[in-house]
């Protein structure tokens, strides 16, 4: 119900986390505005007011449409099979239930 009554209130509302700056916080209120015809992107400019936004002021879009850009999260592995990153679940026991929800009658 908090999440309902805070959909509700608007994002005009929300108070954010202290960790998040006054860029990074415009730039979700202006693309979360209720009226559709008020988000960012979908005003006279298009996703140009997006690219244009001061928090995103310097970002490699041509690098992102090329898709060569580096990522930024490097994690140092072992090997090609490296999981020790993904959290670990003890192994299922028994046999899973038979699928009869009939989702695949259309195939």
């Amino acid at each position: 119900m908090m999440t309902y009554n805070l959909i509700l209130k608007g994002i005009e509302k929300m108070d954010f986390p202290r960790k998040i700056t006054r860029r990074p916080e415009d730039l979700i209120r202006r693309l979360c505005r209720q009226n559709p015809t008020e988000r960012l992107g979908n005003l006279k400019n298009g996703i140009n007011d997006i690219k244009k936004h001061r928090w995103l002021n310097g970002f490699n879009w041509e690098g992102l449409k090329a898709r060569n850009l580096p990522s930024p999260l490097r994690r140092e592995l072992s090997g090609p099979i490296d999981h020790s990153y993904f959290d670990k679940y003890p192994p299922e026991k028994g046999v899973p239930p038979d699928e009869l929800s009939g989702w695949d009658k259309d195939f």
